[in-house]
């Protein structure tokens, strides 16, 4: 797992969930991301993307603005991590070239000034009680589906993007499940196996935060919209508030 500084004024954002078929929020990313100022590091906690199927998908001219958008934020000085999500998760080397990104997609660690860490997850993995979902996690991230979808025609790869959106839609009311949500042990076991102090993830859509051992927390962040859907690194650690807050929209 590799691991960055993490300096005063680091952002953390998440769950944008942006659907290139609807052009309009590539439009109110791009925005947003221009409108940032004295950011030193941007960490997308995964599912940037309502979908991903490949490289193909950057003829979109949705898929275009957004990587413009994070390469022009990247060449006025911000560094740009992203953890690929349960909706993204093909994201690749033609990714990071465009975007100018680096993806991490096991986590991330992330080192402060003052010694402490800590551990990025998009959070699907915290989610240990639902058995049959972490096999069909390790399935599709396998090399040999990846290669087999890349493979695959683009005209198929959209039928299959579409595909995934409607079932993404249809299962997220399924998220409040006790056997499908992030397992509190799983989270604590993660921070201590990276010998992190805070753990911070996504994929919950709605904003938590528990506390870990010592002064360490776990937090949830909201998903992009959400009143919290956003961290700052401050001088008294991790600082919950609105992504449109940053740049007054």
């Amino acid at each position: 797992m590799s691991s960055v500084d993490c300096p005063p004024g680091t952002l953390v954002v998440g769950d944008l969930h942006m659907d290139l078929f609807e052009g309009e929020a590539a439009q109110r990313f791009a925005r947003w991301c221009a409108a940032l100022e004295g950011v030193p590091r941007l960490v997308v906690l995964g599912d940037l993307f309502e979908f991903w199927v490949g490289r193909k998908q950057q003829t979109l001219s949705g898929t275009r603005e957004v990587l413009a958008a994070l390469r022009r934020l990247v060449e006025r000085g911000t560094a740009l991590d992203v953890l690929p999500g349960n909706r993204d998760f093909l994201l690749d080397r033609h990714f990071e070239r465009a975007s100018g990104a680096r993806i991490h997609p096991a986590g991330l660690i992330g080192e402060h000034a003052d010694g402490e860490r800590t551990l990025f997850l998009h959070g699907d993995e915290l989610c240990t009680a639902d058995r049959a979902y972490q096999r069909f996690r390790r399935l599709v991230r396998s090399r040999s589906v990846r290669a087999l979808t890349g493979a695959l025609p683009f005209w198929f790869q959209r039928g299959l993007a579409r595909g995934l959106r409607r079932a993404s839609r249809g299962s997220r009311p399924l998220k409040d499940a006790p056997h499908r949500a992030m397992q509190a042990e799983a989270a604590l076991q993660c921070a201590r196996g990276r010998d992190a102090q805070h753990l911070i993830c996504g994929h919950g859509h709605r904003f938590q935060e528990q506390p870990l051992p010592g002064r360490g927390r776990w937090i949830v962040i909201d998903a992009w919209g959400g009143e919290r859907d956003a961290l700052r690194l401050g001088d008294s650690g991790w600082q919950s508030l609105a992504a449109a807050s940053l740049t007054g929209s």
